[in-house]
């Protein structure tokens, strides 16, 4: 496991009249960004264009959200479906002088959104007093981190009575992963349809190289199997996961998520089952909890470390096998809300690990072919701890926000948005026309 360098700050400069510190000035007095020398402003896009007849519910700043505190107990496990493969540790080996080739593996992974759900939908059929919210993990943890979020981006809000169900929205890039999304110099988009390396693309790029990466680190050989088979399965060839239905007291409302499990992996000190007894090498063994621990497995990704957008980062060849808490520090600066994402959704699905790998172009210049540099593992509730990630805060917006749908809205159907160019969130409500100009 990594362990971060500590936290260096930078050097403030006093001016020898006032005797104030300028922190945001040079040392002629000027500010660092002013005049001649001004970063152009980048206006991005919304994540979903707002429809005129749309009314604005609540703004709410960043600020405000980073000021919520809210405690909340262990959950309770509800149902457990699915069957997961057993992490390769082979994988812990490789270096850059021992780097293996990212292979694509064709499997399909369901990320069905939370009111398509037929399990979720089980659930809000029982009838119940008490105010209940249904989510999925992915989109909690978009809510949770949403003040370290740069580019926009919405959550469907469906109203029912005492029920409210999150969503993602149909067509929407939710899914995508980003890239360097917090560094400095991000990524910029271009007129050039040949550039590989603006934000869209490099998303695109990212996603695949972390489905893939989960999938090639897995021994298929050897799986834990759940009592109850994956809902989502269909003949297309399914991807091993495990999905983890857990409810959430949230004081007088209650919370009941999807969450997903990627692997399991042997607790120390126990034997794998080959060198117990020939007869557990089966395909599809079963193995009790006190054997195994499960993990989330996640794949950061380097497209070009001289390309504009790399946000400064180490070239990961040269870097990464010497100083990889260096490499990783810069990745928690250039990607703080992935990896903010990424921890949350680990401790959500009560995952003890999360697995990082560290994937890399064979080419800059080729964005089709990747090779796998290096993988590491942390506990989530401690890389937590290393990036400044108050678990406390991130459940004070869900019950802000929650509590302001019960008390404030009625029946229908909202989104949440993050504010393109702002650090603020919109809390609209859709018109009759509904979210693609079709009147519902």
């Amino acid at each position: 496991m990594v362990t971060l360098p500590k936290k260096t700050y930078a050097k403030t400069w006093t001016d020898n009249k006032s005797g104030k510190q300028t922190g945001g000035k040079n040392q002629w007095g000027k500010r660092k960004y002013g005049g001649w020398n001004d970063k152009p402003q980048r206006i991005r896009e919304g994540s979903i264009k707002v429809g005129s007849e749309w009314g604005i519910v609540e703004e709410i700043e960043f600020n405000r959200l980073n000021k919520l505190m809210y405690e909340v107990n262990d959950p309770v496990d509800l149902d457990v479906y699915g069957q997961v493969c057993y992490f390769d540790k082979t994988y812990d080996r490789v270096s850059t002088k021992n780097e293996k080739p990212l292979v694509r593996v064709d499997k399909v992974y369901h990320n069905v959104t939370t009111s398509d759900d037929p399990i979720i939908q089980k659930y809000a059929s029982e009838q119940s007093d008490r105010p209940t919210v249904y989510a999925t993990d992915n989109i909690l943890a978009q809510l949770m981190c949403s003040t370290r979020s740069v580019y926009s981006w919405d959550i469907v809000i469906v109203k029912q009575g005492n029920k409210l169900y999150l969503d993602k929205r149909d067509g929407g890039n939710f899914d995508l992963l980003s890239v360097n999304e917090n560094a400095t110099d991000a990524p910029m988009e271009s007129t050039d349809k040949e550039n590989i390396n603006t934000p869209t693309a490099v998303s695109h790029e990212a996603t695949n190289i972390n489905k893939n990466f989960t999938s090639q680190v897995l021994k298929p050989t050897e799986s834990y199997t759940f009592p109850q088979s994956n809902p989502f399965s269909t003949d297309i060839d399914t991807a091993p996961v495990c999905y983890r239905y857990r409810k959430w007291d949230l004081g007088d409302i209650d919370l009941i998520a999807r969450t997903q499990i990627d692997a399991a992996i042997h607790q120390t000190g126990f034997l794998t089952p080959s060198e117990t007894s020939p007869a557990m090498t089966a395909k599809e063994s079963t193995y009790s909890d006190a054997e195994t621990s499960f993990v989330s497995i996640r794949a950061l990704n380097e497209f070009d470390s001289k390309s504009a957008g790399a946000g400064g980062a180490p070239e990961w060849r040269q870097k990464i096998d010497s100083q990889r808490g260096a490499v990783m520090a810069t990745e928690i600066k250039n990607n703080g809300n992935k990896l903010a994402r990424w921890t949350i959704e680990s401790i959500l699905s009560g995952s003890e690990q999360l697995r990082l790998g560290f994937v890399s172009r064979y080419n800059s210049r080729d964005r089709n072919k990747h090779t796998i540099l290096a993988s590491t593992f942390f506990k989530p509730h401690e890389l937590a701890a290393q990036m400044n990630l108050s678990i406390p805060n991130a459940w004070g917006v869900v019950k802000t926000i929650t509590d302001l749908c019960f008390n404030k809205l009625g029946d229908g159907k909202y989104v949440l948005m993050k504010d393109p160019n702002k650090t603020m969130v919109r809390l609209y409500q859709v018109g009759d026309l509904g979210l693609d100009g079709d009147e519902e």
